[in-house]
């Protein structure tokens, strides 16, 4: 779990050579000028180099949508700069099974990181959104009742970014 309090992540030199960020443009998604939102117009990520443009996302999204830990992306360099080791995402390849949801949380802060956590998730903080990573398998079900249920009584509020088809309506 890595909390953090700005829009970047751990430096680089704590992870390998074969890691870069990944640009993600972010489509504003509320008309209202004086509370856009994401608050931001682009979404770093980092994501491990597998050759060929094609790259494994390693760090859980805030923002971008629908898009989970592992999931094989498409990227490209910007011609202006090929040197450079921002790569800019063009495409989604694979779903890798997992899923992300977002957070705000309002009360039961404590109770409610500790059992995502027991569950086997792992969770992200940027200020007071809180991005979860819930592997695959049948986790998905049991943390998304449980997160539903929280939201149903006021704890929290719930983003679903990226869920398998089966909790499309």
């Amino acid at each position: 779990m890595l909390d953090r309090h700005s829009a970047e992540h751990e430096p680089a030199r704590l992870r390998g050579n074969q890691y870069l960020r990944m640009a993600f443009n972010l489509p504003v998604e509320d008309d209202d000028p004086d509370h856009p939102w994401p608050p931001y117009a682009v979404e770093t990520l980092w994501v491990e180099a597998l050759g060929e443009d094609r790259y494994r996302v390693d760090n859980i999204p805030f923002f971008v949508k629908p898009l989970a830990v592992d999931d094989i992306v498409r990227g490209q360099r910007s011609e202006s700069d090929l040197t450079s080791e921002l790569v800019w995402f063009s495409g989604r390849l694979e779903w890798s099974g997992r899923s992300t949801v977002r957070v705000i949380i309002f009360s039961d802060e404590d109770e409610i990181l500790t059992t995502l956590n027991d569950m086997g998730c792992s969770y992200e903080r940027l200020r007071q959104i809180i991005a979860v990573d819930i592997p695959n398998g049948k986790l998905v079900e049991r943390a998304h009742a449980f997160l539903t249920a929280k939201q149903l009584s006021g704890a929290l509020d719930l983003e679903e970014a990226c869920l398998p088809d089966s909790f499309l309506h």
